[in-house]
């Protein structure tokens, strides 16, 4: 008796949409999947710009956002599955993104939870004497900071 082989083909994503409140990704086979945003913690604190940074991986069978980390399967979405990111995990997570490292080379100095401090910190010669080490105004300082690291200041 003649059996007929069906294979059955998960579809990839081709485009992906995130808003305030959902995740929306369009599939090869025409439909579109949304899901609630909160369904994944690190994109509900993603800035805009970072829930646009992804990228397509394994062909289209999952997305990537390399700024918050997050990997998500199509495979889970068609499920209906969310993140099971552990409370800890997401801890963890949320506490290294609050940390803002001195880009100056050399310097240890970490400001969490917000860059505050930060002026003080760049325009004390007695901090970095090396950086600089000709420019003594503090004002000046605190302007050289700001030219070299600009993206320092970005979230």
């Amino acid at each position: 008796m003649p059996t007929l082989a069906i294979e059955a083909s998960e579809p990839q994503a081709v485009d992906v949409q995130v808003s305030d409140h959902t995740l929306s990704v369009a599939l090869s086979d025409g439909r579109t999947i949304s899901v609630p945003i909160n369904w994944y913690p690190r994109l509900v604190r993603a800035t805009h710009q970072e829930r646009r940074n992804w990228t397509l991986i394994g062909a289209g069978h999952g997305i990537h956002w390399a700024d918050v980390d997050e990997d998500i399967s199509i495979e889970n979405l068609l499920l209906g599955k969310a993140s099971r990111e552990s409370p800890s995990s997401l801890s963890r997570w949320l506490e290294r993104r609050s940390a803002f490292p001195c880009p100056i080379p050399g310097c240890d100095k970490i400001f969490h939870g917000s860059r505050g401090g930060w002026d003080a910190h760049v325009g004390s010669l007695r901090i970095h004497p090396n950086w600089h080490a000709d420019v003594t105004d503090e004002e000046k300082r605190k302007w050289l900071f700001k030219k070299e690291y600009v993206r320092w200041f970005k979230d």
